[in-house]
C-alpha cells in the first residue's frame, strides 16, 4: 500500500473513532438531561406534598380552633394566620357562603359557585380536597387551596399564595 492509501485509511480509522465518540458523548449528555429532569419533577413532588402536609396540618389547626373557640372575629382569623403560616384563610356557613375569611372581597363568597369541586366535600364523597395552584377569584393572584368540611357543612379553607410556595 502507498503512503497516502496508507495516510487515508488511518483517516478513515480516526473518524469513526471521533464519531463514536461524539455519539457516546451525545448519550452521555441525553442521560445526564434525563435525570435532571426527573430530578427537577422529583423535586416539585416532594415540595408539592410537604406543601400539602403544611396546608393539612394548618386547615385543622383553624377547625379545631373555630370548634373549640364557638365564634370568633377578625383578630382571630390574623391569629389564625401568623399561628399557620398560611396566606389565606376562609370559613363559610353550612351553605358555602363566607362568613370569616382574612380576604374581606371574599365575605359572602359561595365557595361551592367558586370551585365545583368543593361539591364533593358536601356530598360526603372526599374528606379533603387540594386544588392545583390556580387564579384566585377575587383578585386573579395565584394560589393554591386545600379545603375541608365539618360535621355541621362549613368549609374551612386555606391557601398559599405561589410566592410563598416559591419559599419552601
Amino acid at each position: 500500500a502507498s503512503f497516502s492509501e496508507e495516510i487515508a485509511t488511518h483517516m478513515e480509522e480516526t473518524t469513526a473513532q471521533v464519531l463514536e465518540q461524539h455519539n457516546r458523548s451525545q448519550y452521555l449528555q441525553d442521560v445526564v438531561e434525563e435525570i435532571t429532569e426527573n430530578v427537577y419533577k422529583m423535586q416539585q413532588f416532594v415540595a408539592g406534598k410537604v406543601m400539602e402536609e403544611k396546608m393539612f396540618n394548618a386547615v385543622y389547626y383553624v377547625k379545631d380552633y373555630v370548634k373549640n373557640k364557638g365564634t370568633i372575629n377578625e383578630e382571630d382569623v390574623k391569629k389564625l394566620l401568623k399561628e399557620t403560616g398560611m396566606d389565606d384563610i376562609y370559613i363559610t356557613d353550612s351553605q358555602g357562603i363566607v362568613k370569616y375569611t382574612s380576604n374581606r372581597e371574599a365575605i359572602g363568597l359561595d365557595l361551592y359557585e367558586a370551585d365545583k369541586s368543593f361539591l364533593s366535600l358536601k356530598e360526603g364523597k372526599k374528606e379533603y380536597i387540594v386544588t392545583p395552584i390556580k387564579i384566585r377569584v377575587e383578585d386573579g393572584a395565584l394560589f393554591k387551596f386545600l379545603v375541608v368540611i365539618d360535621e355541621n357543612k362549613q368549609l374551612y379553607e386555606v391557601g398559599m399564595a405561589l410566592d410563598s410556595l416559591l419559599k419552601i
